[in-house]
This record gives structure tokens, C-alpha cells and sequence, in this order.
């Protein structure tokens, strides 16, 4: 099962290019098969035009659902797996 096309359907983007958000996660990868998942609560066109750490933005809690139902079954499916 891929579990981020069940909880997300169409709506992933994978980078194209590497993020340089921690230079610890790059340490860890190299010894432990790893994902680095980052959750967004709206884009431009919806009207949310602030970055994250911005005290203006509004952040839409209903996506921490699909958050955390994500990252349930990418755990349970790496259990089964490993």
C-alpha cells in the first residue's frame, strides 16, 4: 500500500531539489533509510500568503489529521515491512 497516495491522493509534490532544513537529518540518512515529510495548511491560491514562522499566518488545523493518519500507517507499514 502506498500510504501517502491513500491519505493524499493527487496532492503530493516530491522536491525536486534537496532541502537544506537540517544538516542532522543528512547524518542520520546515511546510516538509517530514512523520509523527511513536510505537512502544508494551504497555499497561495487559498489566500494563505504568510510562511510559517510569519505571526500573521493562519494555519489550518484540519490538515494535522492527515498528518498524523500518515504517519500512523507509514509506522504500522514500516513495522510490517522491517
Amino acid at each position: 500500500m502506498d500510504v501517502e497516495k491513500d491519505v493524499f491522493g493527487g496532492y503530493i509534490k516530491k522536491l525536486e531539489l534537496p532541502l537544506t532544513i537540517s544538516e542532522d537529518f543528512g547524518h542520520i540518512t546515511a546510516n538509517v533509510p530514512s523520509l523527511f515529510v513536510t505537512l502544508a495548511a494551504g497555499c497561495k491560491q487559498d489566500g494563505y500568503i504568510y510562511g510559517l514562522h510569519n505571526k500573521a499566518t493562519i494555519f489550518d488545523e484540519g490538515c494535522l489529521m492527515y498528518g498524523l493518519y500518515f504517519l500512523y500507517n507509514a509506522a504500522m507499514n514500516w513495522n510490517v515491512k522491517y
